[in-house]
């Protein structure tokens, strides 16, 4: 885990973590991480008092529809510190597929591709 002190200036992979309940969003961000959670937070302050719960953001959405909160001193982590790319991309995938395979946890994520361990190897080598 990166030093919450950086937190707002990293860009990488993320996880957002429900005050509520076991669920987790898993993202990615080329740019700061905050300014991307920023949005997600913001979908739930404009859509809180209304009857919309579909929005651009899954996490957003399970905030919305069960009432649940967050709090980002406590619900945020950045997972991998990250510039944009094949390999932000496939570390992304990798943390998907790991919560998703979770016993503990529910991923809220409706996008996932699936992850196969091996292409991280073929994809990163060509970084090299």
């Amino acid at each position: 885990m990166i030093d919450k002190a950086d937190f707002f200036s990293k860009s990488g992979v993320y996880s957002l973590k429900c005050n509520d309940c076991n669920a987790v969003y898993i993202g990615q961000s080329g740019r700061r991480i905050s300014t991307r959670i920023k949005k997600h937070t913001a979908f739930v302050d404009k859509y809180r008092d209304t009857d919309i719960t579909e929005t651009k953001s899954a996490f957003a959405n399970h905030l919305l529809t069960s009432s649940h909160g967050f709090s980002l001193t406590q619900g945020a982590d950045i997972l991998h510190e990250c510039s944009k790319g094949k390999k932000l991309d496939l570390l992304e995938k990798m943390e998907i597929s790991k919560a998703k395979k979770s016993p503990v946890l529910v991923c809220v994520n409706n996008i996932f591709i699936s992850f196969e361990p091996h292409l991280i190897f073929n994809n990163l080598s060509e970084e090299i």
